[in-house]
């Protein structure tokens, strides 16, 4: 809006979407480190290959880029599901060598129909909003067909299953084959290169894999495709790439001679699993330096054990003379004052000085014992740099090599050590294999061998085992595996005149292939699959709790953070694929920095009020059994208060006053000094100087406050329920009629009667010096003044009066809200305790779950889980308004009104010109959310 004015509904957004919550949710839900990664790796793909990785900008900015959702109408799934089945089926049947031409003449009428226009009317949608989205359509798109194809495999039978891999490879390949004539036609009349869905998306291949470890056994039967097996791929590692291994080596040893090192734990931690082979020299030279590294640091180490022990001595020495004082002191008071000091004088000094003798001991106790904790640490450390002097080269080796086998089959490590070599060899790929041609012969021949060596193994062993029994399956399709890896070596062998010769020459220009053609193209298509996510997810049974609170996320996540910043889009043939989201403010940055400036840090101040006293004292007429229940509700909410960190200014008997910041626990040690009389009372006093009360603020110090008052508003009704059976007694001198009434029940008790012990809770925060000031007043008692108070102590007395109320300010709910860990608004908190079940269900709650946060609340309502409780906005306070009291100031209208934020966060009523508070209420919740 105009001149910085907007509702205090977009300021309510603000404060959600920059929230530790949405802060959290971006980070799993939006996973910002990986996706970098992935774009990264991608983008040195196709620079490679010189493609314009321009394209990938559809995953966010460069420096912040992360997951991109589509969102699938209703209808979407069951729609492409029944195209997805139809295809496969027809698939199957070539796959078993039997084409059904009836299967495939039902599918092209479907697709000429209804299919293959609806696909091009999505795409052209997509392009339309903006070209680069093509990208982003074609990897949904697959990734529906194949969820469709995973649903449908599973209603297959055990031998259709089977020939998944084949079936799978015809699948994609006819998927493809749908979409390059339309995007040829339609991204003709854009600048994208259609080169890099080629390379990346045009592949058949079908192959699951870890994308942090992707290993040679997943890529099995492509590899077997090329001539290639797993135990080759592994074979082949540790040959082409040694002079790699020998550079890595060298580069261990000397890192492990520079660098410095504070405990054992660092040296193992750099040489364990370094390395994926290693050489009985290079193993002595490293044991080498290993011995004198770890030498060095045993000396560091006994050193700083030698001067530990003497402090510890030291501290001893200090704790004994303590005691020998405080035994001392003990005598003279015995000795020199027993008979000349009243009891009740001496009892205190003597209460005093074991209370402040106490504190000395344990904490000189405490120091003791983390001295003994790190002498025993030291002395580990110590012994552990023994056995890495005394480890034989035997185990180094193995701790040096111990990820050996699982480095020789990663593909990712293929490919790194690949383009290695790559450089080094100048790409003389032919001079490095004639340079190996023995060897590679010997690796053919022995390949070969080795597969069929294990067929006859797997063979006599699958005979012995009976057909029925589950192992022998897994027998038999080992033997498979087996027996195809034998017919792919087979492939680089050739029967010549009696002779065999051997294609070295293929070998190793099939494993290039795979690795650059097959490998690296797959992977990469699977960084930017991973990066696509389809909404809603495919619910296929009733979700567990963890996994419903999961998809609560979600779509706050989906709602606060995709659709506000342009990462979500919706799978339709028309109308919007951008989804419409509520508009961002124009200074929406701007605001942010306020926000985070004036209210992610604050000192907040909590002023309670107890209801009714006045009314209390009037019906008891007994002072001293006034006091007597004031002062046992009265500890029960100082204990609570400090409980939550909070620092106790004043007790009044009918309410009081606290602060809390980061260093209230702090400062009340330094104010007060609390001891017991003989009879069990409590006394507090002020050892304060009045110079060193600077009081700072807190991430959490509404948080703190809110659940202090939350907790105290629980003790108060429990305090009720307890002492409801002593009102006729305590109340028997009473002559009103309302209380003569036997056997009498709390519901038709007069109002004034319900109100009793109720209570009001003000809570406003702000900085210190401006807002909230902690010092000494003129008696010399610690006291806090200031806005803050003023406010706060408008709040308790605000609202109902017959019942119990928590009351706060913006900047407490924005505090609050900045720095809690889950929220989300009540009404969908409502919908989520809805019973859902099925998919039908679910997925009807998701969607109006997404309604719901899309849509605004005028009174601005939030639950917090875990807590139990509500904040909803109640109206608002309006200062500096002339001839009116400051209760009138208060008006409890909870509409959506406009403000202006100022640059020291202040909000100004437009029409007022003065400014004005909203003021929100914490509102406990019942379980089962009423």
């Amino acid at each position: 809006m105009d001149n910085g004015n907007f509702k205090i509904s977009e300021f309510e957004k603000i404060i959600k979407t920059s929230s530790r919550y949405i802060s959290r949710t971006d980070e799993t839900l939006g996973q910002p480190e990986q996706a970098r990664e992935k774009i990264s790796l991608v983008s040195r793909f196709l620079k490679e290959r010189r493609l314009s990785g321009e394209i990938l900008s559809v995953f966010g900015e460069a420096k912040n880029p992360g997951l991109v959702y589509v969102e699938l109408p209703q209808g979407t799934r069951e729609f492409h599901g029944q195209a997805a089945q139809m295809l496969l089926e027809c698939c199957l049947y070539d796959a078993d060598g039997q084409p059904n031409e009836r299967a495939w003449d039902r599918w092209r009428d479907f697709g000429r129909n209804i299919y293959y226009g609806t696909v091009e009317e999505i795409y052209h949608n997509f392009t339309s909003a903006r070209p680069e989205l093509a990208l982003i359509f074609e990897l949904a798109y697959r990734q529906l067909m194949s969820e469709a194809s995973v649903l449908w495999w599973e209603q297959q039978p055990g031998a259709v299953r089977s020939k998944e891999p084949q079936v799978m490879r015809r699948f994609n390949l006819e998927l493809t084959a749908l979409l390059r004539p339309i995007r040829d036609k339609v991204l003709q009349k854009h600048s994208i290169d259609t080169e890099l869905f080629e390379k990346l998306l045009d592949h058949g291949w079908n192959v699951e894999f870890d994308l942090e470890s992707p290993q040679a056994v997943n890529f099995a039967p492509l590899l077997r495709e090329l001539n290639l097996s797993q135990g080759m791929v592994s074979e082949l590692f540790h040959l082409l790439y040694t002079e790699q291994l020998k550079a890595n080596e060298e580069a261990l040893w000397e890192k492990l001679g520079s660098s410095s090192f504070a405990k054992p734990e660092e040296i193992t931690s750099m040489i364990s699993g370094s390395l994926s082979q290693i050489t009985e020299i290079a193993a002595r030279e490293i044991q080498k330096v290993l011995i004198k590294r770890a030498s060095e640091l045993e000396v560091k180490l006994n050193q700083e054990l030698a001067d530990l022990q003497k402090f510890t001595s030291r501290v001893k020495k200090q704790t004994q003379e303590l005691v020998m004082l405080n035994n001392g002191d003990m005598s003279k008071v015995v000795e020199a004052k027993l008979y000349s000091e009243n009891l009740l004088n001496l009892s205190a000094k003597v209460t005093d000085s074991l209370m402040q003798f106490q504190r000395n001991l344990t904490g000189q106790l405490w120091y003791l014992q983390d001295l003994e904790r790190k002498e025993k640490t030291l002395q580990t450390s110590i012994e552990r740099c023994q056995s890495l002097q005394r480890m034989p080269l035997k185990d180094l080796t193995a701790m040096l090599s111990s990820h050996s086998r699982e480095i020789s089959t990663d593909l990712l490590k293929h490919l790194e050590f690949f383009n290695n070599l790559d450089q080094s060899i100048k790409r003389d790929w032919e001079g490095l294999t004639k340079n190996l041609a023995k060897i590679l012969v010997e690796m053919i021949r022995q390949g070969l061998e080795q597969a069929n060596i294990k067929v006859k193994t797997l063979d006599r062993e699958a005979a012995r085992r009976n057909p029925n029994d589950s192992h022998a399956a897994a027998v038999l399709i080992e033997m498979e595996q087996a027996q195809a890896d034998g017919r792919a070596i087979s492939g680089l062998i050739e029967e010549q005149g009696g002779n065999r010769a051997y294609h070295v020459e293929l070998l190793i220009e099939n494993y290039r292939k795979f690795l650059t053609e097959v490998a690296e193209p797959i992977m990469n298509f699977r960084r930017l699959a991973s990066l696509v996510k389809l909404w809603p997810p495919l619910m296929t049974k009733d979700p567990p709790v963890l996994r419903q609170q999961e998809l609560c996320d979600e779509v706050f996540y989906l709602s606060e953070r995709l659709k506000r910043y342009n990462r979500c889009y919706s799978f339709v043939a028309q109308g919007a694929v951008l989804p419409q989201s509520s508009a961002v403010l124009k200074n929406d940055g701007e605001v942010r920095e306020k926000v985070h400036k004036h209210f992610s840090r604050v000192i907040t101040v909590m002023v309670y009020d107890i209801r009714g006293s006045s009314f209390m004292s009037s019906k008891l007429m007994n002072a001293d059994k006034e006091r007597e229940i004031k002062n046992k509700l009265g500890y029960m909410i100082a204990q609570v208060i400090r409980q939550h960190g909070g620092f106790i200014v004043k007790d009044t008997g009918d309410g009081g006053l606290a602060w809390f910041g980061d260093n209230a626990h702090e400062t009340y040690e330094k104010c007060y000094k609390e001891v017991f009389t003989g009879k069990g009372l409590k006394l507090r006093h002020s050892i304060s100087s009045g110079t060193e009360l600077n009081i700072l603020p807190a991430t959490e110090s509404t948080k703190q406050a809110v659940d202090c008052a939350n907790e105290m508003l629980s003790m108060a009704e429990k305090f009720i329920q307890e002492n409801f059976s002593n009102y006729r007694d305590w109340f028997r001198d009473a002559k009103e009629r309302e209380i003569l009434y036997e056997g009498i029940n709390y519901a038709v008790l007069p109002p004034a009667f319900k109100s009793l012990f109720r209570i009001g809770v003000g809570i406003s925060s702000g900085s210190s010096g401006k807002e909230v000031n902690l010092s000494l007043n003129s008696f010399g008692d610690t006291d806090l003044c200031g806005a803050a108070v003023n406010n706060a102590s408008l709040y308790a007395a605000g609202k109902d009066p017959s019942r119990s109320v928590i009351l706060l300010d913006h900047v407490s709910f924005a505090n609050m809200m900045l720095n809690t860990e889950r929220f989300t608004s009540l009404y969908q908190e409502q919908l989520w305790r809805t019973k859902a079940t099925g998919i039908d269900g679910w997925e009807s709650k998701l969607r109006d779950s997404l309604k719901l946060c899309d849509s605004v609340a005028d009174d601005g309502s939030y639950y917090i889980p875990g807590k139990n409780y509500s904040i909803k906005r109640t109206g608002y306070q309006i200062l500096g308004l002339s001839n009116t009291s400051k209760e009138a100031s208060l008006r409890m209208e909870a509409g959506d009104k406009v403000a202006a934020m100022q640059d020291d966060g202040r909000f100004m009523d437009p029409q007022t010109k003065t400014e004005i508070k909203f003021v929100y209420e914490v509102q406990p919740q019942e379980k089962g959310g009423k």
